[in-house]
């Protein structure tokens, strides 16, 4: 199951440009640091209540906030449970 671990982690990583990757990756941190500041636990897939949450603190904040922007954070948020479910499946399957 290791190959297809390294695998996917190779596929995941060439499949974005390296500023693309720097910008999900604050995305992530400052998802993650809302998280934590409102001790909303760190599980993952987060709740849609969550994500709203956090899209409501992020206005408080005086970001502009366009329906752009909410749905990427979405779409966004669905693709790191999507890609934190595969993972899950595939370390489960390799402890079988």
């Amino acid at each position: 199951m290791e190959p297809l671990i390294a695998r996917t982690q190779s596929i995941l990583a060439a499949s974005m440009a390296a500023s693309t990757k720097c910008t999900y990756r604050r995305a992530v941190e400052s998802f993650i640091a809302f998280r934590n500041d409102w001790s909303l636990g760190n599980k993952w897939p987060a709740s849609i209540n969550q994500v709203v949450a956090y899209i409501a603190y992020l206005n408080l904040k005086t970001f502009m906030i366009t329906i752009f922007t909410v749905l990427l954070m979405i779409i966004f948020i669905q693709c790191l449970t999507t890609i934190s479910k595969l993972s899950f499946n595939i370390h489960h399957h390799a402890l079988n």
